[in-house]
């Protein structure tokens, strides 16, 4: 089963440290109200930019569409309810991380 990121909509900009696949990723997070909406920064362990303002909203590719030996393997979506506001981040808008196994599996 997918994980679901431990996201919230207060403060409208702020960073932490997620494990992936056993390593720690910085993942930053902030509301652009100019936008309207969420927008995600995301480092490899070594600090190595991963992903630069990657809107978070479902039906786009992973967040971590640049594939690199740094990125983890499984897929980093947006999954909920495209909705411009930002009291949506997790509330009825999610980020989830898909693990390789997890995507084997689906064939």
């Amino acid at each position: 089963m997918p994980r679901i990121l431990d996201t919230t909509s207060t403060p409208t900009e702020y960073e932490q440290t997620q494990r992936l696949d056993g390593q720690r990723y910085r993942v930053a997070l902030r509301w652009l109200p100019r936008l309207a909406g969420w927008y995600a920064d995301v480092d490899a362990p070594d600090g190595t930019p991963l992903a630069r303002g990657r809107r978070v909203a479902p039906g786009q590719a992973s967040l971590l569409a640049d594939r690199s030996l740094q990125t983890p393997p499984g897929v980093m979506l947006a999954i909920g309810d495209d909705i411009p506001v930002q009291s949506a981040l997790g509330d009825r808008l999610f980020i989830a991380y898909v693990t390789e196994a997890e995507l084997g599996a689906l064939g």
